[in-house]
């Protein structure tokens, strides 16, 4: 193969054609073909969103999923590289909405689910052109035609497979637990896919408040008669007792009560015990601390069974306890406790304090609070940040708090008192039922009011009315007549129908229902609970209820739900609101059966005193570590606000949470229900879709069971190989040590369906196939995403079933593609079981608690594997500024317009070596693009100098790359090629090791050795050595180091490669095609002292620096410590340091005295620099000879000429002569200079 200089192409022209050429010549799928499929290599491409555009970040990920592809393919594996497209979840669901104009989860069901999902549909594949636009400008090779997408039918199906398989084995669970919660999408978020995002935590600023919990009377308070109480107020007696012995004991502080019957109790003050008795009523001194005051023992015995019942006697037995009062306490105290979502304060049912801890009662102003002691000097402060005065009553330790009492903040929720009538509970019409029905005209309506009750007898059953005429079952209550209360018309129909007196405890709800078919009627249902008083006696029907023969019976509640439902089916207006009515019921009654432990202090060991007040504020419904306090102590649970996030009852009802969170804490500050407010700056979780604040909420969900494969899942990382290898026993350990149980459903739309149906009776059943679903039901889909999936049901037994409206995690899907993208277990079995775990996987950091997590979690409960073994993790690729890139912040250049300027490979080659390859983030600036990319056009300025003198020359490739090495001579050829030996062999340890960085951090310091040390110091070899063996020595090694340099940027530079590989060697197999090559031989010793001898030029050289004596200026000798045996020192050295002579001694050392004949030596050398100078500028060739005319009015210059006439002429190809041409005037050490030249 011949050479022709000056032919070759810039990047941007070859990089665009080589797309074009691979794509014609199937050079990828060759790629793939060429290998054996026994010889697999199975990399894992984590999908990108469909719905987003390429930027730097994923192009990284692509760059990485590129280059180690094609080293394993030259490696001789087989690389099946298969794009994938994340269709579903709330990217892409934003996505849509934002085309369609729609805002939150309610108007998507507004728009309608069916629309909205065709249109997600239509969506996904809006940005898939110019995805493969730019990944094909960067040099990957992936199968986009082959491409998997989340929203396709098959691996959604297997998607099903997996779930039903988990649930099997009890590793799926339904369960309700505190998850993050964005109210705009109204879903719950994996707390994994909001940390990933670095921008998820915003700083932001919210009120923080001191909010005061009034205590009520301790259970272990001393009770007083009002007799004795007025006795200890006169001071006159210290004393009191009670009946049976309670768990006080000498020293500690008690409160007093002053009780005068048995509902009624005052707070008193406190008292110190000093001392406890405990005696037999009968054994009580008469006089014993004035007691003779009640007089004998008969009158006593009468006044205690008057205050503490009958079951009193003689033989009763006391506590007597003395005591002394302890001054100022004079009533109920007040815990302050502090918090930073005031929001969450209508849902308090609970505080917590540290048991352990110190806490102070003190007196501030006409108040007393009690707060953690060490914490007193920095809560009691006024917004200046000064000291209050305030006095300390007495101190406590938090476990004397526990198990008290406090008024609840907004009334209680679990007693007697009831709540008013809200929104309906339901509203029903004849369009339930019969889609016939007319439209309801609620303007020519008649309206009328009914009360029903659900009547619970001491058994707990409740009342049913039967008829047994008709065969169906309702509440007992009617219409209300007249001017009737609600509550009276409901006790009169109580009477009436049941035959009993009851009390009415609390609402229940209200059901409007709208009868077309009955002339328009509307009737308002209020149903009430209420408890029997006395006995039951007959009932008084009236003669329309004897007609139908109704009779009283009662049930349980459960039975009594199943009875109405049961009923007549021509009468299901009444059917669907007694259910109604007994469910919520029935839900009231679990809430007030655990209100028994609701406004309670607890005992936690989490509460500290480095902040706030040593006192917790606990809303279950809205915190993590509440919650799991309620449940195990059974606290109510209590939410307040709707999935949207508004409030649902209270002052602030409507109202949306994070717009009226700063106006609660000042409305509750003007109620004396604050004491004070501060305002903080901290960082706070947002939706990383949406940018809204998420609230943490108990929602009931689906969960994968993370603890109980923990310890399975810790051990199937260790066979995993990591880079950077601190992630493996780092971050991905630790997700795995704290990762609670995964959040697996979605509240949401575009996204796989949850293959649960359930019954009516709670029953479930899991679907793991459309085959399985269509056996069940006769139904087949083209499409199982919601809408259509949900319209299918089946029966069991009788039963219906209803598919749950809950969807997948898009997680799940993402964790479940190694076998998804296969159809499995449906297809392709073998294939994916013989190939399983894959090979390689990368992303960036974030998805370390993301992608990575969940596929070995997946992988670990399906197969009991890890599901990867080898992984790269990356930083993040920041902007110019190192913020996070971003429009807005105008900090980064777009990718295609920064690969146009410099090229995709120089953009590949930097990434690829930067820290982001070792985990760290990078900020990207367009001038490092630049530096790169002039680095490696030092390749092709080696190309430009080979390909000049080979065209002089005629030197031609014979077509076969041999190893040279053992056949040359010249030291310096010797150590190029070991050079790119030991280069290889370096590159090839480090990417079997997946490090990149390492792989490529010697690449360009060889470019720089192979073109400033061996080109440079062969230049002569070149274009005037006589040596014509030697010559082709050159020429054979600079061909073959520049070829094996192809060879070694083909994963990394592909471009670049396949350019310079094809300019070489004229093979129209792609380089890409080829084996790597092995690394060859290395001389040692030749490259021992190459290395040397060049350590000596560079301390000669930085000698000479130091003493400010230019290179070009001759010295009389160096003195270095040793002379080398391959390698002749003298020559490099007096070339490389312009020294006359080579002295072996000490250190390196220069002879800095210049005599006047080396400086006109030094200046025929800045002569010799100009002439070639000139010689560029008038266009010559590097092998043109020329006729030189030089002149000066310096005698020292002229000198100097003519004593190295010979040197110039022989250094610039000239021959001194006349000639006026190409005249240039120059200066050299402020003398001038004349040059004229032309060409021979």
């Amino acid at each position: 193969m011949k050479f022709k200089h000056g032919t070759r192409r810039r990047a941007l022209e070859y990089e665009k054609d080589w797309v074009q050429r691979w794509k014609a010549d199937r050079t990828f799928e060759k790629s793939v073909e060429n290998r054996s499929k026994s010889n697999a290599y199975v990399f894992y491409d984590g999908p990108p969103f469909i719905s987003g555009v390429p930027h730097h970040g994923t192009l990284l990920s692509s760059i990485v999923k590129d280059a180690i592809p094609r080293y394993q393919t030259m490696k001789g594996k087989r690389v099946e590289r298969v794009w994938g497209w994340d269709c579903h979840g709330l990217p892409a669901e934003r996505y849509t909405e934002k085309k369609l104009g729609l805002k939150s989860r309610q108007e998507v069901i507004d728009y309608g689910i069916e629309k909205y999902i065709i249109a997600c549909r239509e969506n996904m594949v809006h940005t898939s052109g110019e995805w493969e636009d730019v990944v094909d400008r960067i040099g990957r090779w992936v199968d986009f035609q082959g491409a998997y997408k989340t929203m396709d039918k098959d691996y959604m199906e297997s998607l099903w497979w997996a779930f039903k398989t988990l649930y099997e084995k009890g590793k799926i669970y339904e369960g309700e637990k505190v998850l993050m919660y964005c109210t705009t999408d109204a879903t719950p978020l994996s707390k994994a896919e909001v940390t990933m995002d670095a921008g998820a935590y915003q700083d932001v600023t919210d009120p923080s408040v001191y909010v005061k919990f009034k205590l009520k009377p301790s259970q272990d308070s001393l009770k007083f008669t009002p007799e004795l109480t007025k006795l200890i107020k006169n001071g006159e007696k210290t004393s009191t007792f009670r009946l049976e012995p309670k768990s006080l004991k000498r020293g500690d502080v008690a409160e007093l009560i002053t009780r005068h019957d048995a509902d009624r109790v005052e707070p008193f003050g406190y008292a110190k015990i000093t001392n406890v008795k405990t005696f037999a009523l009968k054994d009580l001194p008469l006089d014993y601390e004035g007691h003779e005051a009640y007089g004998s023992k008969d009158e006593q015995l009468a006044c205690y069974k008057n205050y503490y019942g009958d079951e009193v006697t003689l033989e009763s037995v006391f506590t007597v306890y003395d005591f002394e009062l302890l001054d100022g306490v004079q009533e109920t105290s007040t815990l302050l406790a502090w918090t930073t979502t005031p929001w969450t304060l209508p849902a308090n049912t609970a505080l917590a304090v540290n048991p352990g801890l110190d806490y102070v009662e003190v007196r501030l102003s006409d108040e007393q609070f009690i707060l953690a002691k060490e914490l007193v000097e920095k809560v009691l402060v006024n917004e200046k940040h000064k000291p209050l005065d305030y006095e300390v009553i007495r101190e406590l330790k938090g476990g004397e708090l526990v198990g008290r009492s406090y008024e609840p903040l907004f009334g209680n929720k679990f007693g007697d008192d009831s709540s008013k009538f809200g929104a309906p509970l339901r509203l029903i019409s004849d369009k339930e039922f019969n889609k016939e029905s007319p439209e309801f005209d609620d303007r020519k309506s008649q309206k009328r009011e009914a009360a029903r009750a659900v009547v619970e007898n001491a058994d707990g059953q409740i009342a049913l009315m039967h008829s047994q005429k008709y065969n169906y079952y309702k509440l007992p209550g009617g219409g209300i007549e007249g001017d009737e209360t609600r509550e009276e018309a409901l006790s009169r129909e109580i009477k009436e129908e049941v035959g009993a007196q009851v009390r009415i405890l609390s609402e229940v709800g209200r059901i409007d229902e709208f009868r077309s078919f009955s002339n328009n009627l509307h009737q308002i249902s209020y149903a009430y609970s209420c408890e029997v008083v006395g006995e039951v006696g007959d009932n008084s029907l009236e003669e329309d209820e004897k007609a139908e023969e109704f009779e009283v019976v009662w049930v349980d509640i459960d039975t009594a739900i199943n009875l109405v439902k049961s009923g007549n089916v021509d009468l299901r207006f009444m059917a669907l609101r007694d259910e109604t009515f007994l469910r919520e019921y029935k839900k009231s009654q679990r809430e007030l059966h655990i209100g028994e432990n609701a406004h309670k202090v607890w005992a936690a060991d989490y509460v500290s005193s480095e902040d706030g007040t040593g006192i917790v504020h606990i809303a279950p419904a809205y915190g993590e570590e509440d919650f799991a306090m309620a449940k195990e102590n059974k606290i109510p649970v209590v939410h307040t606000i709707d999935q949207n996030g508004f409030f649902t009852e209270g002052d602030w009802v409507g109202q949306n949470v994070w717009e009226i969170n700063k106006q609660i804490a000042k409305d509750l500050k003007e109620r004396g229900v604050v004491w004070k407010i501060d305002y903080i700056r901290h960082s706070y979780p947002h939706c990383h879709r949406c940018g809204t604040k998420l609230m943490y909420r108990a929602h009931p969900s689906w969960f994968m069971d993370i603890d109980g494969q923990r310890e399975k899942m810790l051990e199937k990382n260790e066979p995993v190989t990591w880079f950077p290898p601190h992630v493996k026993h780092g971050r991905f350990e630790k997700t795995i040590e704290q990762a609670p149980d995964w959040n697996i459903s979605r509240d949401r739309f575009w996204a796989t369906a949850m293959p649960v149906w359930k019954s009516d009776s709670g029953r479930t059943r899991v679907v793991g196939s459309y085959a399985e679903l269509k056996e069940l039901s006769g139904v087949e889909l083209d499409d199982y995403h919601r809408p259509w999936v949900d319209d299918i049901t089946f029966e069991i037994d009788g039963e219906k079933y209803s598919r749950i409206d809950k969807v997948m995690d898009s997680w799940f899907e993402a964790g479940s593609m190694p076998f998804a993208q296969f159809h499995y277990p449906f297809e392709n079995k073998e294939k994916f079981e013989a190939n399983f775990p894959g090979d390689f996987i990368v992303e960036y950091i974030g998805q370390v608690r993301a992608w990575f997590y969940y596929m070995h979690a997946m992988s670990v409960a399906l197969f009991g594997e890890n599901s990867f073994k080898n992984v790269i993790v990356t930083g993040n690729v920041a902007g110019n500024d190192g913020r996070k890139m971003s429009k807005s912040y105008g900090n980064f250049t777009d990718p295609n317009e920064l690969m146009d300027k410099f090229s995709a490979d120089s953009l590949r080659f930097l990434l690829l070596s930067s820290p982001l390859l070792s985990g760290e983030d990078f900020a990207l600036q367009d001038k490092e693009v630049g530096d790169v990319a002039r680095k490696l056009s030092m390749i092709w300025n080696m190309y430009d100098f080979f390909t000049m003198y080979a065209e002089v020359d005629g030197w031609e490739y014979g077509g076969a790359l041999k190893d040279p090495l053992q056949d040359l001579t010249n030291p310096l050829d010797i150590w190029i090629v070991s050079r790119v030996h030991q280069l290889a062999a370096e590159v090839e340890r480090h990417m079997d090791g997946y490090n990149i960085p390492d792989a490529m951090s010697p690449i360009l310091p060889f470019i720089d050795d192979a073109s400033n040390w061996f080109v440079r110091r062969s230049r002569r070899r070149f274009w005037k050595s006589e040596d014509d063996s030697d010559k082709n020595d050159a020429y054979k090694t600079l061909h073959y180091v520049l070829v094996r340099l192809a060879y070694l940027l083909a994963p990394f530079t592909p471009f670049l490669a396949e350019e310079l590989y094809q300019n070489l060697t004229g093979d129209g197999e792609s380089i890409h095609l080829k084996d790597w090559l092995p690394a060859g031989k290395i001389d040692e010793l030749v490259m021992d002292e190459m290395e040397t001898v060049r350590d000596y030029v560079n301390q000669g050289l930085s000698l000479r620096a130091k003493a400010g004596l230019k290179v070009r200026q001759p010295l009389a000798s160096v003195t270095v410590p040793s002379v080398g045996r391959a390698i002749d020192f003298e020559s490099i050295l007096l070339d490389e340091l312009n020294v006359k002579s080579v002295k072996q001694g000490g250190e390196v050392t220069i002879d800095e005295n210049i005599t006047p004949e080396l400086r006109r030596e030094g200046l025929m050398r800045e002569v010799i620099r100009h002439v070639q100078s000139a010689r560029k500028n008038a266009g010559l060739n590097v092998d043109d000879r020329i006729v030189l005319r030089l002149g000066s009015a310096d005698d020292e210059l002229t000198r100097a000429i003519k004593e190295h006439v010979e040197t110039i002429g022989s250094e610039t190809l000239a021959q001194l002569g006349d000639t006026n041409e190409n005249e240039s005037k120059v200066k050299i050490e402020g003398v001038e200079l004349d040059i004229w030249l032309q060409k021979k």
